[in-house]
């Protein structure tokens, strides 16, 4: 296999045209900081910089080989000692090139890709950490990070760039990992972070609103995630999913389902409590009873694609059950720290169907108060303020708006649109814009039959205000009230 530092490819084997200069290759990088002599050097445009920007930096360093869509940088530079390939679109050419330098890897993993609007890390996270209790190897790539078996490496995005991914795949085959389980975002298809790489199988949790930031319509949004399944070798869907027929027509293959309506693994007598969940799941005839301790009715969904996963992959079996009879927990996604007052319930929802699900969900189990923490992230989807703000009046006993990750707006101002939604009952709601104090105020007005919803976070360990990424942890300011 070719890896940095080997020189043994050139650069018209990795770009599959001729170039002035057939020099050695190294590499393929999009990042200056990473870059090294003889890489070769895509230029992406990113939201504030270009790689464009970085060429003569980068020609100091002995890169040689560029790939731009700009050109002018063609023009200036064509008559240097130096490849420079115009690109139509260096995204997919990316794809193309990583193919080929690391000699199409991906079809000798099995490689599997979950997308969807809610339930990507859990059900990733369910189906790594079901092969390592089974002592198998195991690769996870996602919103929580990246593990190697039980090494840990951090990541910036759900989807990381391909050149990334390409890394992490070898060095998964490295250390014996042949299964590879990844988060797809919507934003990762679109931005080209997965072009060439060969899915095993690809399942759809959900589509709902989210992400209008980025993709502007719906249906640009639902059609890059139709785009990723129509890729893969194999797709699993769920049936119950308002989209489930257009999906269906627009994928030219077999979907196997999942589902409460008719559907191969068909979810059916479901029984809830407050420490479990309950329900038989017909699979292609034969019936099986699931008990997990996993809460709500979009866990039941969760953990149903997690078995379809299971089973696809040959690995369901009585194993299989006892594992999810378990005490699973989800970093970020509906933790639960007791206190000396109410009980936190930290969870990722930030969609308002994550966010109606939760609140939903924490209605049926509360004795007391539900009380609700919760912001919205800056220079991201406005139009959810408005519907999270109904479905926090609608399911919450008390509303506390707070920060989330600003970025560039101003927390109020994003507090104010969430307000809009708020129609009933906002005698009941306060606003408080350090999140830290927010969550010291749910708890001085909380007590023991009360529970305290602190969402929009998860797992994340930093808040980002302007250019700013701070340390911080929802769940290190609960832990710090006391226990």
């Amino acid at each position: 296999m070719l890896c940095r530092g080997e020189a043994k490819v050139k650069v018209e084997d990795v770009l599959g045209l001729k170039v002035k200069y057939n020099y050695e290759v190294s590499g393929i990088s999009i990042d200056s900081r990473k870059t090294k002599k003889n890489d070769i050097f895509v230029c992406i445009d990113g939201e504030n910089v270009s790689g464009n920007d970085f060429i003569d930096e980068l020609i100091k360093k002995k890169v040689r080989t560029f790939v731009t869509n700009n050109i002018d940088i063609y023009k200036k530079y064509v008559n240097e000692k130096l490849n420079i390939v115009l690109s139509h679109d260096v995204k997919k050419d990316l794809g193309f090139y990583c193919k080929k330098f690391y000699e199409n890897i991906s079809q000798k993993v099995h490689l599997v890709g979950v997308t969807g609007t809610n339930g990507k890390t859990t059900v990733t996270t369910l189906l790594y950490k079901y092969y390592r209790y089974l002592g198998k190897s195991c690769t996870l790539i996602g919103t929580n990070g990246i593990y190697i078996n039980d090494l840990y490496f951090e990541t910036a995005n759900t989807t990381p760039d391909i050149i990334t991914i390409y890394e992490i795949m070898k060095k998964s085959i490295d250390n014996g990992s042949y299964l590879i389980i990844m988060e797809v975002s919507s934003q990762g298809i679109k931005e080209g972070r997965v072009n060439g790489l060969s899915f095993d199988v690809g399942l759809l949790t959900n589509i709902t609103l989210d992400h209008l930031d980025y993709h502007k319509t719906f249906d640009d949004y639902f059609y890059t995630k139709v785009l990723f399944l129509s890729r893969c070798n194999n797709v699993i869907a769920n049936r119950d999913s308002n989209k489930f027929l257009e999906v269906n027509r627009a994928i030219d293959k077999k979907i196997i389902t999942f589902g409460k309506s008719e559907a191969d693994y068909h979810i059916n007598n479901i029984d809830y409590d407050i420490e479990r969940t309950s329900f038989d799941l017909d699979i292609y005839g034969q019936n099986f009873h699931i008990q997990t301790s996993m809460l709500g009715e979009y866990n039941i969904y969760n953990v149903t694609s997690f078995i379809a996963l299971v089973d696809y992959l040959g690995s369901f079996n009585q194993y299989t059950l006892s594992y999810l009879s378990k005490k699973i927990t989800i970093p970020g996604r509906f933790e639960i720290i007791e206190t000396n007052r109410g009980k936190f319930v930290i969870d990722f929802a930030h969609t308002p169907d994550g966010v109606e699900n939760v609140l939903k969900l924490l209605n049926t189990l509360k004795v007391g108060k539900l009380i609700t923490v919760i912001g919205m992230g800056g220079n991201r989807d406005k139009s959810k303020r408005k519907i999270v703000g109904k479905i926090l009046s609608e399911n919450s006993d008390i509303i506390i708006l707070t920060e989330d990750n600003s970025r560039f707006e101003e927390t109020m101002d994003i507090i104010n649109e969430i307000q809009k939604g708020i129609i009933q009952n906002r005698d009941k709601v306060l606003v408080i814009l350090n999140r830290k104090e927010a969550i010291k105020k749910a708890y001085s007005l909380s007590t023991k039959k009360d529970i305290i919803a602190l969402l929009g976070k998860g797992n994340e360990n930093y808040i980002i205000r302007g250019n700013d990424k701070l340390p911080y942890s929802d769940k290190d300011e609960v832990y710090k009230l006391g226990k």
